[in-house]
This record gives structure tokens, sequence and C-alpha cells, in this order.
């Protein structure tokens, strides 16, 4: 290794010795140009109730590239900046399981920092690990020595360590992979090189050849650098410092990751740091899912199913604008829709937590009009036609007819079916279709069937009615008759059912409360006679 190690920082606190509150740390240091630097050292603390809190002032010690003291000493004593807690990172549905971390900053601006040959050794080092610690053999005889180093000025343009972007991940979930960055950001804009290291513990160091040497913790058989929770190792991308891997075991482990920089290929620093990393029974996150009928036919209850896992709370909202009630709390509820049409249905697990899970379906309403055409006019003995014109609101198409033509006859499963009736008379005509989707529809239709001749007329009698069929009420017009006329309306049974005399009208309005049916208008004058059939729906 080449003599670019050269500035050491020693922190001896005595009256702290076997204190296990301190579980980590960092230094990373900036140039203020000249020999001016700032060193800023972080440390993390268990900040669980009765445990002692970060120490107000720390000295540190400063040393050259063989590990020497300075003379005057270039030791510097700066106190306790702030405290920040350190974030969990876990899921926001996970409740800490009662463990708090905090960040203590302190950060000292030091003007007796001139280019140094070898430059100069950076290290902090305190005693001891939590005796929960899994990975360490020992912790409680075992320290912790957290270490950087700022190159010669002479040869490195002034330089600025790597400073890392977030606060390290102190919690994960068991069997959950790993989401978490352990990027830092160098402000030359130097290469960084990142990896997991193996933590370093307290006994002084030594400076072989100027390379600052330290004593490595000594990992529990199983467990090693990449491997600090046990089980399949992690894996850190060194480009990017992103995690992958999985921890299998619930526990308290320390952890290392060393950032390397390099400039033009060559290195010339790097920044450590020392963490605890704690892994937690984390309860599996709500999973937000149900199942409900794409298509359901209009004036059916829709059904849904809540397949959702890891929730003991839903709401639902059915998406129907008809009404503000549309709303459901219920595992398992049904809806009706006052309307054809398509909505979407959201429904969210364990509402108003910080872990609600939220998913939305769309789902159609579909609503069958049964409808046919047939002529105005049918005769016994004569082939009738009869075309289907059925839709539906979402354009799903019909798959099965069924006609009952109203005379006893077998049914017809024809789209558009013909049929012959054998005698006069009005029947009920009922057609059900059947969508694609399943859906159901009927519609009924009173024909009247007539023989060929039923209608006579005489061309000197002549008029119209207007409209025919309608609801009963006609408008007789155009009668060519100038003399006084008799007028009769009978059904098809014969029946009259209205007889009056005319005073030589030309236009008549008949206003007839009859049942819907075939009846018959007939004019008679002079011996004379026309008749024409109104059909009243």
């Amino acid at each position: 290794m080449k003599k670019y190690f050269s500035l050491f920082i020693l922190f001896f606190l005595p009256l702290f010795s076997f204190a296990t509150h301190v579980v980590g740390g960092t230094i990373m240091y900036r140039s203020l140009g000249g020999s001016s630097y700032e060193v800023t050292l972080r440390l993390y603390r268990n900040c669980s109730s009765g445990n002692p809190t970060l120490p107000n002032t720390v000295t540190i010690q400063v040393r050259d590239v063989n590990g020497n003291l300075f003379s005057p000493d270039k030791s510097i004593t700066t106190s306790l900046d702030s405290t920040v807690p350190v974030p969990s990172y876990l899921p926001a549905c996970i409740s800490n399981p009662g463990l708090c971390y905090e960040e203590g900053c302190y950060t000292q601006i030091v003007n007796n920092f001139p280019a140094q040959p070898g430059g100069y050794h950076l290290y902090f080092q305190y005693c001891c690990r939590p005796t929960n610690t899994i990975n360490i053999i020992n912790p409680l005889s075992t320290g912790m020595s957290l270490y950087t180093f700022i190159p010669d000025a002479t040869v490195i343009t002034p330089d600025n360590s790597p400073r890392w972007n977030l606060a390290p991940p102190l919690f994960e979930c068991q069997g959950t992979p790993m989401n978490y960055n352990y990027a830092a950001t160098d402000a030359d804009g130097d290469s960084l090189v990142f990896s997991y290291y193996t933590p370093y513990s307290d006994p002084a160091p030594t400076f072989p050849s100027g390379v600052a040497t330290f004593t490595p913790i000594t990992w529990v058989a199983g467990f090693g650098a990449n491997n600090s929770c046990g089980g399949p190792n992690l894996t850190m991308n060194s480009q990017t410092g992103f995690v992958s891997g999985t921890p299998q075991n619930v526990g308290d482990y320390q952890h290392g990751v060393l950032c390397e920089e390099f400039r033009n290929g060559i290195k010339i620093s790097e920044i450590r740091r020392d963490y605890p990393f704690v892994v937690v029974n984390c309860p599996p996150a709500p999973l937000a899912s149900f199942f409900a009928p794409a298509v359901s036919c209009y004036g059916n209850t829709v059904q849904f199913t809540n397949n959702s896992m890891n929730a003991t709370n839903y709401f639902w909202d059915f998406g129907d604008p008809s009404t503000t009630s549309d709303t459901s709390t219920a595992a398992n509820p049904s809806w009706g829709y006052a309307n054809p049409g398509t909505y979407t249905i959201t429904l969210i697990a364990d509402p108003n937590t910080g872990c609600a899970d939220t998913t939305t379906m769309a789902i159609t309403i579909e609503e069958v009009y049964a409808a046919f055409i047939v002529n105005d006019t049918l005769y016994s003995g004569f082939t009738s036609q009869f075309t289907d014109s059925s839709w539906s609101s979402d354009g799903s198409p019909m798959v099965s007819w069924t006609w009952d033509f109203g005379d006893a006859s077998a049914n017809s499963n024809l789209q558009n079916p013909t049929h012959v009736y054998s005698a006069i008379g009005n029947y009920t005509v009922t057609l059900t279709v059947l969508s694609a989707n399943g859906c159901l529809s009927t519609v009924t239709q009173i024909i009247y069937v007539d023989l060929p001749n039923a209608i006579h007329s005489n061309e000197e009698i002549s008029f119209s009615i207007i409209p025919n069929p309608s609801d009963g009420n006609f408008k007789i017009t155009n009668l060519n008759v100038n003399e006084n006329y008799q007028m009769q309306i009978s059904d098809v049974a014969g029946r009259i059912i209205l007889n009056r005399n005319s005073l030589g009208e030309k236009t008549l309005n008949l206003n007839m409360n009859v049942a819907p049916g075939i009846y018959f208008f007939r004019c008679i004058a002079n011996g004379k006679e026309s008749e024409e059939k109104i059909i009243v729906q």
C-alpha cells in the first residue's frame, strides 16, 4: 500500500472505558484552503432509556506519516454540536420495536494543517461494543476504531473526503430484501469505490511503512464482512453503493462499509463507517386485493370477494356517482348499481395507517334491451317475418334468442325467425335474449292477425287515420262524405264499442279508453261503407 496515510486523530477517553452506548461512527474532512480543514466526527449512540449521553467534548490527536505526535501538539478539542435521531428506514407500518439510536456531530475547523510529507492520519477509538452484539466474539472486550486520512497537499490538490449521503440503516426487516444505497458524494468529483470491511477494534494502531494498521474485530464463526448478519452474503454494487441481499436472522450485528476515493486511477483517501445493524421481525405489510366479475347484469347485486393479505380493516368505494353512500367497511360487501355503465371500485386495506395499501378495479354493469320488429299487417295462413333488434348498453352481442309466438306452437331459437299463424286474433309474442356476458332481457308485443280480405273499402268513401298505431288518441281526417254518416268502432270479435252519427264533419278526434289491441273503424253513408284497421298500443 502506498504511503499516503498521514493524518491521524487519536481519541483516548479512559473515563468512558467499557461504555457500550456508543455503537459506531465515521470521520470525514473538508478542505477550506491553505492550512485549514473542517474535521467532522459522527458518533452513533444507543439512546434507549438508562444509557449515558454522548460525551460533551472529545480530544483528537494528530499523527504524522510514521505515527509520531507533532511538535507543537496538533491535538484538537471539540464539543458536541448537535444530535439527531437516526431514521429507522423501516416500512411506515412497522412500529419501532423499542430501539432508539441517535447521531452526534462533532465539527472543528483547524488552521494548522499545512502541506505535510506523507499527509496526516486521523483516527478515533472507543471501548466497548454492546454485549448483545451477535457477530463479534467477546463484544464487551472489543473496542472501536474509526479512521481516515488527508493526503499530502504538495502531491494532491487540497482534498475533500467523500461524504455519506444518508444516515446508516440501523434497522432491517428479517426475510425482506434490503433496499438501501450506501452512496457517498465527493465534492472534487473523484471516483468512489464501495465495499464492506471488517470493523476495527481498539488496540493502538501501528504504522509500518507509513500505513495505518488496525486490529480487526474477531467474527463469530459463520459471520464476516460480507455476511455480517449471517446467512447468504449481502452484495454491494461497488460503483453505486446499492445493497442487495436478505437478512435471515433477528438480532444485533456490527457492520462496516468502506468508501475509497480515487483520482486519475490512484487511491488518495478513504472514509469508513462502523455501525450496528439491527434485524427485526417485521409483520408482513398489507396487500390489498379483491375479485369482482368484470361484467355484471343490471339489476343484480355485485358481490365483492376480498383477497387481501395481512390486513384487518378495509374501506371500499364503489364509485357510484348516483349516491354519496356508496362505501363500506365490510370485508366482503355487495353493491347494487343504479344505472348501467363502467365503474371504478377502490379497496384500501388497513386504511388510515402508515402501511395502508390501495388497489382499484373497473367493472361494467350491462343492461340488455330486448326488441324486435314485425310488420303492422299480418294475415292468417301467410308467413310473418320477425326481426331481432335487441342491443346492450356496452355493445355486447346477443348469443341466444327464444321466441314464443303466443299460439301454443313450438318456440324458435333463431335470431330472425318466420312464423305462420293459422287463425285470426290477438297474439302476445315474447322474445327473450341472452348477451355474450350472460345478461337476459325479455320483451312482449301484442300483434293482430287478420284474414287476407278483412279490410273492405268503397272508393266513394275515403278517409285517413293518424297516427296509427297510437295510444288510443286518433284523428280521422279527409272524410269525403258530404252528408250525415254513421261511425262505428268494433273489436276483433265484432263487438261494437262505439256507434254514433255524425253531422258531416270532415275531421274527427277519437279518444279511445280501451285495452291495447286491434280495432276497426267503419264509416257508413247512403248504403255505402268503408272500413280501416286501427291499432291501440
